[in-house]
């Protein structure tokens, strides 16, 4: 089943894609009409839908690993001797 995984961020990414490349186009005339305004913002609602659901399935897929960088600042101050209103950074 895994090659479902994968055609499904194929069909993302290409989801993702071509809506994208409209707006370039659109962008790249001079003068806008209105039904160009609204296949605008409906090719960017597509491109933020699409792209975010790309997003949610790499997330699934990359593994969850902290940098020990990271480890080290979470260990180093405890939340409990922070002040109130002061960041760890």
């Amino acid at each position: 089943m895994r090659w479902l995984l994968y055609l499904r961020l194929f069909y993302l990414t290409a989801a993702t894609l071509l809506p994208f490349f409209s707006i370039v186009v659109i962008l790249g005339h001079r003068r806008q009409r209105d039904f160009e305004r609204i296949f605008f913002f409906l090719c960017l609602a597509l491109v933020c839908f699409f792209g975010s659901s790309l997003l949610a399935i790499l997330v699934l897929l990359i593994p969850d690993r902290r940098s020990p960088r990271y480890e080290q600042r979470e260990t180093a101050v405890p939340a409990e001797e922070l002040e109130p209103g002061r960041l760890a950074l």
